[in-house]
């Protein structure tokens, strides 16, 4: 998400300077900017950093960097948001097919569901 908010503020400065602030301003408060909290953000997680972290420590930093991207967009003049995430990780396909019976992964269900309650 860091390069999609670095992204949107390059794409800002392009309309103010093709347009005028205020046209940009009056443009971007009646815009919605959605926000998603991916799977791919907590196979990351299983995948690369679970050694470094705590499922905790993990969701702590993910929502820490949420909360200091959300301000830098507000920065950026973004007023309506939609934050979605996903909702359980354990019976994505991928992580089903580590079961020798297919069956879901608790330990990732409980821990994803930790993610949305934050």
């Amino acid at each position: 998400m860091t390069k999609q908010v670095e992204f949107y503020s390059q794409l800002q400065e392009q309309l103010v300077r093709k347009m005028s602030l205020d046209r940009v301003q009056a443009h971007l408060s009646k815009s919605l900017f959605l926000v998603v909290f991916g799977s791919n953000d907590l196979f990351r997680y299983y995948n690369n950093v679970s050694n470094e972290y705590t499922p905790q420590q993990y969701v702590d930093l993910t929502v820490s960097t949420l909360k200091g991207l959300s301000k830098r967009l507000y920065e950026l003049r973004a007023r309506k948001f939609v934050v979605s995430g996903v909702l359980v990780l354990g019976c994505c396909p991928t992580l089903r097919k580590e079961s020798a019976t297919s069956e879901c992964n608790n330990k990732a269900n409980n821990w994803s569901m930790s993610t949305t309650t934050v």
